[in-house]
């Protein structure tokens, strides 16, 4: 009985929050003008507020459902293996950079999704494991919906509608099940 009230409000939920959504990709590159030398480490942060974001969870109608991280190293040709680890909130989306650059980009981590969805921006640490390597840049590309707040009109979906639609009729065979019983 719980697990069928919790349901029918997490559609619920779920459609109030995409019928006014619009697709929308933020993007922040950090390119550094002096590229910092990397031993042992280094910690930055990448921020999305400053094109519009307003955090889903303070009161804004921004939500973001997906982000990728994009890392470039180099290294200073001294003939040395470098390995440099690149670290994401959480335990998932970390991994150690490939220096021939055949793989320089990092998925997501769970908490790096909330940390972007509650603040705005996330926090990433290059950890120097073995060398001495330069960062050249760091580019985050999240995608989400923005709400109307930040200028879009509200679209309704025929998808959310749907939702909608089976949130009422879960909530109204929920009670009328309970009248019945009752």
């Amino acid at each position: 009985m719980k697990c069928k009230l919790l349901l029918v409000l997490f559609f619920f939920l779920l459609s109030t929050v995409s019928a006014y959504a619009a697709p929308y990709t933020w993007t922040d590159k950090i390119d550094w003008d002096d590229d910092p030398k990397i031993p042992p480490a280094i910690t930055y942060t990448h921020s999305v507020t400053d094109e519009g974001f307003s955090s889903y969870f303070m009161g804004g109608n921004d939500f973001i459902f997906n982000y990728s991280l994009s890392v470039g190293l180099y290294d200073d040709d001294d003939n040395w293996g470098e390995i440099a680890l690149i670290n994401q909130p959480g335990f998932t989306g970390d991994g150690f950079y490939n220096f021939n650059y055949s793989n320089n980009e990092f998925g997501w981590s769970f908490l790096g999704l909330v940390e972007l969805n509650v603040f705005g921006s996330l926090t990433v640490t290059i950890n120097n494991v073995c060398g001495d390597f330069y960062l050249d840049y760091s580019i985050l590309t999240a995608t989400g919906c923005n709400g109307p707040d930040t200028g879009t009109a509200p679209v309704p979906e025929p998808a959310t509608m749907v939702l909608l639609g089976i949130g009422l009729v879960g909530i109204a065979g929920v009670s009328r099940k309970k009248t019945q019983n009752g």
